[in-house]
């Protein structure tokens, strides 16, 4: 084997990472164990983001409600974000470096053997 071959780097797995999600890259490569611990990472925290601002936007909704006899859902959306915003830009935050985690680790990492 060439020296120059252990360096290659193989960009579908990077391309998987990058795009459809964190992990997969990984599991690609036959790295199944830290690929699904990755992809679980990734869609834990989407699915924890979307929760938290779900429950935001029902706690205003039910507010609205009591108080008013209409309420635009636009308009609802604004406020939860307003009100919550740094808590979801952490939820952000936490999957970029997720994302970015993943594809350095098939960048910098060992190159898988075939």
């Amino acid at each position: 084997m060439n020296p120059s071959d252990e360096k290659k780097i193989k960009w579908f797995p990077v391309l998987l990472n990058a795009v459809v999600l964190p992990g997969f890259g990984q599991i690609y490569i036959r790295q199944k164990a830290k690929g699904y611990l990755l992809a679980s990472l990734a869609l834990l925290t989407v699915m924890a983001a979307f929760i938290r601002f779900m429950s935001v936007l029902f706690a205003l909704a039910n507010v609205r409600a009591s108080t008013s006899s209409g309420f635009h859902p636009f308009q609802l959306m604004a406020e939860a974000w307003r009100l919550d915003h740094r808590v979801l830009l952490a939820f952000a935050g936490g999957f970029f470096a997720i994302w970015l985690l993943s594809i350095l680790d098939l960048i910098l990492g060992k190159p898988a053997t075939d």
